[in-house]
């Protein structure tokens, strides 16, 4: 969306449900904006707040590697509350994936880089909620398993303690699930601490398995619209 004279600086729109109708409540923009912040690349909202990224926007020192930007409807009104940024220098593409659930913040960065030689190896940011505009950083995780273009955080749904992250690609050490093979990481919260669980994984070719993810509770549905030869496929997994 331009935004005046400011060229791709995006916005996101907020509707309300009342009875059977959505009514267009209000448009939410940058407060720094810049041309090419591409803000609301993706969204999510949990009761009256919302997460927006913006893969394009400036993260500090003239850097433009993405932040995201939390807002909430308070009585009447949405407020911004905070900006969210890498605390890496080496980071591009952090608000490319969000995720939100009540005081848990999730912001996913898939092609950091931050593990030089692999390049776009990919994490995940988790920030929890201490008061309205405070959401400090609870946890950054990784896959334990790092290798090139692994684009581990592509995708990421939270839900109460447990996470799920997508990754574009994976390869284990023996190759047991071919080179390319995406995978789904499950994570679970115990007190400030986020645990890796297990891995779920596609044969080869991978078919893009993991590219989309959601969760509610222990129940959880992977995409791999690139299976049965482009028409698609759909997991469902319960995750307890």
């Amino acid at each position: 969306d331009n935004i005046g004279s400011i060229t791709d600086q995006g916005s996101a729109h907020v509707y309300l449900l009342t009875g059977t109708i959505w009514a267009f409540e209000t448009s939410l923009t940058s407060v720094d904006p810049t041309v090419n912040s591409f803000f609301g690349g993706d969204v999510a909202i949990s009761f009256s707040t919302v997460l927006v990224g913006a893969t394009g926007a400036a993260s500090g020192g003239g850097n433009f590697k993405g932040a995201a930007y939390l807002f909430a409807k308070i009585v009447t009104s949405w407020s911004y509350l905070t900006k969210l940024v890498s605390t890496q220098p080496s980071i591009y593409k952090f608000g490319g994936s969000v995720s939100l659930d009540g005081t848990t913040a999730v912001v996913g960065e898939w092609a950091n880089t931050v593990f030089p030689p692999i390049v776009v190896q990919g994490r995940v940011n988790v920030y929890n909620r201490t008061n309205v505009t405070s959401w400090p950083l609870q946890a950054i995780i990784e896959n334990p398993v790092r290798t090139d273009l692994h684009l581990f955080g592509e995708s990421i749904q939270v839900s109460g303690d447990v996470l799920v992250v997508g990754s574009l690609k994976f390869t284990n050490n023996d190759n047991t699930y071919g080179l390319d093979s995406a995978n789904v990481s499950v994570f679970k919260r115990a007190g400030t601490t986020w645990n890796f669980q297990s891995n779920y994984f596609t044969e080869y070719p991978a078919g893009a398995f993991g590219i989309a993810v959601s969760i509610s509770g222990f129940n959880a549905v992977f995409g791999a619209p690139l299976k049965k030869a482009s028409k698609g496929q759909v997991y469902f997994v319960n995750l307890e």
